[in-house]
């Protein structure tokens, strides 16, 4: 295959792995919706994360050989939790009698921040990794984790 077409099957998948995993969480965080509340849910977030993506799976790959994508995912993710326990401890220092999520919701822009990490960013790595598979399929070089 030539490279031109890998690089437009990787991104294809890559975006198609974006499509599923952004589905997931909007179908999680909205039960009892309807279809059309969850499409215009859906589609603002996936057109982010797909111009992020691009941007994210360009510049690294173009910065760093061999990308951890991977391990990214996971640090986004450890990442995510600690700003979401910030979150949460300055939300309750504020008041003390809310509850853990409407705590952390109390903080306005620090969990929006938050939600850009993880799950948002974990979403771009762990997409960037199905579309590094597709990439480096017949080369020797492998994705990492």
């Amino acid at each position: 295959m030539k490279s031109l077409s890998r690089r437009a099957l990787a991104d294809l998948v890559g975006c198609a792995a974006l499509f599923a995993l952004v589905a997931l969480l909007v179908w999680a965080i909205s039960p009892g919706e309807r279809l059309t509340q969850r499409v215009y849910l859906f589609i603002p977030i996936y057109l982010v994360l797909v111009l992020g993506g691009y941007i994210a799976w360009f510049q690294i790959e173009r910065d760093v050989r061999e990308p951890r994508w991977l391990l990214q995912a996971l640090g986004s993710i450890a990442l995510g939790a600690a700003l979401f326990i910030v979150c949460v401890l300055y939300g309750l220092y504020g008041d003390s009698s809310l509850s853990m999520f409407a705590a952390a919701q109390s903080t306005g822009i620090m969990i929006g921040m938050t939600e850009i990490v993880c799950p948002g960013y974990t979403f771009i790595a762990l997409s960037g990794w199905v579309r590094c598979l597709v990439l480096r399929r017949d080369s020797k070089a492998g994705c990492s984790a």
